[in-house]
């Protein structure tokens, strides 16, 4: 069962329960029936489930509308702090890296076509590497899987 069918299902009994003992509570304050209630009990109800129901529903909705949102910015903050030493390791070896170095000059002063794609898949597969490289080392030292999962993250290519 999905999570928001299951939200609000647990909401819709929330909600019917408030009735319940809204209603039941304007009952036993009338004492039975001798005191004159100001409003129908089901009315007592009513509002104690509105005053229930209409807040946790927006709640939902606004957990509905912006759920991933949130939960996608906290995920990626906590990933990229994670893995900001990675990352500093990773961009201290590739500036240090004569081979990448060499390949991004080369595609810097190309202008043939032909000759830009070499230089770049070179590019390419020379920061993978010194990538993987950094992700064995941080395995080695026995670093956390979230450094770990950000560090990849943060080396996907670009789409």
């Amino acid at each position: 069962m999905p999570i928001n069918a299951l939200l609000l299902l647990s909401l819709l009994v929330l909600i019917s329960t408030a009735f319940y003992l809204g209603r039941s509570r304007a009952l036993r304050s009338a004492g039975g029936g001798t005191i004159p209630l100001h409003s129908l009990p089901n009315y007592h109800g009513y509002f104690v489930a509105l005053w229930t129901g209409i807040p946790a529903l927006i709640l939902v909705a606004a957990i509905a509308v912006f759920g991933n949102i949130l939960t996608n910015s906290y995920v990626e903050s906590r990933l990229n702090s994670a893995a900001e030493p990675l990352r500093a390791e990773f961009e201290t070896r590739r500036a240090a890296d004569d081979i990448l170095t060499a390949a991004e000059r080369a595609l810097a002063d190309t202008s043939e076509a032909g000759d830009q794609n070499d230089a770049r898949t070179r590019a390419a597969e020379r920061r993978a590497q010194i990538a993987e490289d950094v992700r064995q080392s941080a395995q080695a030292e026995g670093r956390s899987a979230l450094a770990l999962a950000g560090f990849h993250y943060i080396t996907l290519p670009e789409e």
